[in-house]
């Protein structure tokens, strides 16, 4: 079973991705700010990982620069997912690595399956084509 960490210091957010996660048989893993994320992810190493930009102490856009220039989780395909998603944020975080950017300025039936979609293609890029074990 693949396994993503969402990072998101709003609980809703934690909880409405894991609910999409789980429907594609997905397990997960929570964290509430990026100094922790970072030792989960080192530790536990996700097969996916979907980051919030605004976080307290380190932002999603400093954990995904870290999470890249570190040899344990470079190879961990990163979904950013934030409210925060103008032009110049979606390219500075595909810049620094991200998979894949996608706005919470949606509804939630719109997000149910970017999020799914996200989980889906991150997994096939990097396992070429996932099969659950």
């Amino acid at each position: 079973m693949a396994t993503a960490l969402i990072v998101d210091d709003d609980p809703d957010w934690l909880t409405l991705i894991e609910i999409v996660l789980g429907k594609e048989g997905m397990g997960t893993m929570k964290c509430t700010e990026g100094r922790g994320a970072f030792d989960v992810a080192r530790m536990e190493h996700p097969d996916l990982i979907f980051l919030d930009v605004f976080m307290p102490g380190v932002d999603g856009f400093q954990l995904l620069w870290q999470l890249q220039n570190t040899f344990e989780t470079k190879d961990i395909p990163i979904v950013m997912v934030s409210s925060r998603d103008t032009t110049m944020d979606v390219a500075w975080g595909e810049r620094l690595g991200a998979f894949t950017y996608i706005s919470k300025n949606a509804s939630f039936k719109e997000l149910a399956p970017l999020i799914a979609e996200a989980a889906s293609a991150a997994l096939s890029s990097r396992h070429g084509e996932y099969h659950d074990a």
